[in-house]
């Protein structure tokens, strides 16, 4: 969902949201226990990803902490 709303591909986002939803699957950051106040510590840890290091395209930490955000406010919008 994260990368989707990085890339602002809402129609995904929203499709694999409901997906998530449909099969019982996290859609939002408390779903794994985690807060706003986590964000700079997820963040951190994706920057030592290979997928982070190795992108086509440079990745933005604070667009990515951006897009965290904008994913788990569309699944917290969905009716549980």
């Amino acid at each position: 969902m994260v990368l989707h709303a990085y890339a602002g591909n809402d129609n995904e986002l929203k499709k694999i949201a409901e997906f998530n939803k449909e099969v019982k699957l996290p859609t939002k950051l408390s779903d794994i226990n985690l807060n706003y106040n986590d964000l700079d510590i997820i963040a951190d840890e994706a920057m030592k990803t290979n997928e982070w290091k190795k992108a086509l395209e440079e990745f933005s930490r604070e667009k990515f902490i951006d897009a965290i955000k904008k994913a788990d406010q569309y699944g917290r919008s969905l009716n549980y």
